[in-house]
């Protein structure tokens, strides 16, 4: 064999080499993508308000997801959330249903869920 060959060769058996010793780190995870309201415990669902919404309810949500989505903010009781800029023009909408009342926030058959009343 001439010399080029043997260097590739040995090039693609350390890249075959390094490929199996660090495979690990390039799969991505297949299970990476959380659904919504995917929970495993109660610890993985919060409150969440749309702000971007004239109409909003906190809703159940899983803590991973509402740290990725822009307009979904961490609902803290007593803060005025319509102060925010909203997606359209609020003076035409009318929201006339009301919000469930806050209860206990449940994991059940893994999905984030409101257990308790409505107003």
């Amino acid at each position: 064999m001439e010399k080029k060959s043997w260097i590739f060769l040995i090039v693609v058996v350390v890249l075959v080499a390094l490929v199996i010793i660090f495979w690990d780190g390039f799969i991505v995870e297949k299970n990476q993508v959380v659904e919504y309201d995917y929970c495993e415990t109660v610890d993985d669902c919060v409150y969440v308000i749309n702000i971007g919404s004239c109409c909003n309810c906190p809703m159940p949500i899983n803590r991973d997801v509402a740290g990725l989505e822009e307009n979904y903010v961490v609902y803290v009781e007593g803060e005025d959330y319509s102060l925010y800029e909203k997606e359209e023009d609020c003076n035409r909408v009318n929201c006339e249903v009301g919000c469930a009342s806050l209860g206990v926030l449940g994991c059940v058959d893994n999905k984030c869920v409101l257990l308790g009343g409505v107003n």
